[in-house]
């Protein structure tokens, strides 16, 4: 059984929000204030927790998508006109599905065994040095 650490999952999935933001941001054009891409991240951050919950099926959690997308692009990109958002939603959902699948990719054919992909949320098991280093590269 691989042990998940709340605050470990919490800081990996604000940094790759952040950079799916990033991605959507530098693919659609748009320019967004860095603070609102921390808010939407920290949103995100906090909705991957919910691998956390004994009782959340698969069902649960995909059908909790469309809200968490709601919340999470209209904190990055509010006062939009309905059409950007749309446009906006869509190409985070392409950004993010690149993203899973390549995640994907590596865990079934790499299998790292510190890693774990439960229902497209990426948990890796990492230190705090190996974060900040890793940061700071992709950075």
């Amino acid at each position: 059984m691989q042990v998940i650490y709340a605050d470990i999952l919490f800081i990996i999935n604000l940094y790759i929000t952040y950079a799916l933001l990033l991605f959507t941001c530098l693919l659609t054009r748009s320019t967004v204030k860095r603070s609102r891409l921390l808010l939407s991240s920290v949103i995100s951050a906090v909705y991957s927790l919910i691998i956390l919950v004994p009782s959340a099926s698969d069902a649960l959690i995909a059908l909790s998508r469309i809200p968490a997308l709601f919340f999470i692009i209209l904190a990055a990109f509010r006062k939009q006109k309905p059409k950007q958002l749309l446009k906006l939603s869509v190409s985070f959902i392409t950004v993010n599905l690149l993203f899973a699948g390549l995640m994907l990719l590596l865990w079934y054919f790499v299998s790292p065994s510190d890693m774990y992909y439960n229902s497209g949320i990426v948990y890796f098991n990492i230190g705090v040095t190996e974060l900040l280093i890793t940061t700071a590269v992709c950075y």
